[in-house]
């Protein structure tokens, strides 16, 4: 879903801006982690209309091969592009993008607890962040039942120094998004993507014996449907 910067911005309102700005006034790069939800991408015409842009890191396999990229050679080539080209825009000052939660950037990762199973996040943003001395901002875009949308950016994460061991760095900042994206999934659920839902929280299986006949009839016909 996309829309023009300037209607985005009408329907939306913000919350933790504060965080954001005073990132960006302190002259270092930032690192926006934004969480997958059902309008996830609209937080970027809303950032354009005020006057930021930025770079995204990490593309799906469809978009990097609607880019002309289809190989697999071609595909790490081109994301390893991406990576030099972020640390150049991050040492400037500039604006990265990285969904740590999402199921293609998983190939430099760190296992969480999340709703008692254990689940993948990306740390490639840990790097980024170390190499390049930028700011580390979680965000969020979700739709509000009241009829608009929020946009909630929150406190920039707690970067250990040198002297920690690099894993107990990368474990922190993971951990802190691991937190943040936690919380994000028990208060807004509505917000949350149906493959998201489909691929973290399966449903234990029902002894079809248990159901009723008209339970079992919905079973039946919901079984036979495409996958």
């Amino acid at each position: 879903m996309q829309g023009p910067p300037e209607l985005v911005a009408g329907l939306t309102r913000v919350t933790g801006w504060e965080h954001f700005d005073r990132c960006r006034r302190e002259g270092a790069g930032v690192i926006l982690l934004p969480v997958h939800g059902q309008f996830s991408r609209l937080f970027q015409p809303y950032l354009r209309h005020r006057g930021y842009d930025g770079l995204e890191v990490g593309l799906t396999n469809n978009d990097l091969e609607a880019k002309g990229f289809r190989t697999q050679t071609a595909k790490r080539f081109e994301l390893a592009r991406q990576m030099h080209a972020a640390k150049h825009m991050l040492a400037r000052g500039g604006i990265v993008f990285n969904p740590p939660d999402a199921r293609h950037n998983l190939d430099n990762s760190r296992s969480v607890e999340f709703f008692g199973r254990q689940r993948q996040l990306a740390a490639g943003f840990a790097e980024l962040a170390f190499k390049t001395g930028a700011h580390v901002v979680p965000m969020v875009y979700r739709f509000s039942p009241r009829g608009f949308f929020v946009l909630e950016f929150g406190a920039p994460f707690h970067v250990l120094g040198p002297q920690s061991a690099h894993d107990e760095r990368v474990d922190s900042l993971v951990a802190q998004y691991a937190s943040f994206l936690r919380d994000e999934w028990r208060r807004y659920p509505w917000n949350i993507q149906w493959k998201q839902l489909r691929s973290y929280c399966r449903l234990p299986e029902v002894d079809p014996g248990l159901l009723g006949e008209k339970a079992n009839a919905i079973s039946r016909r919901a079984q036979a449907l495409p996958q």
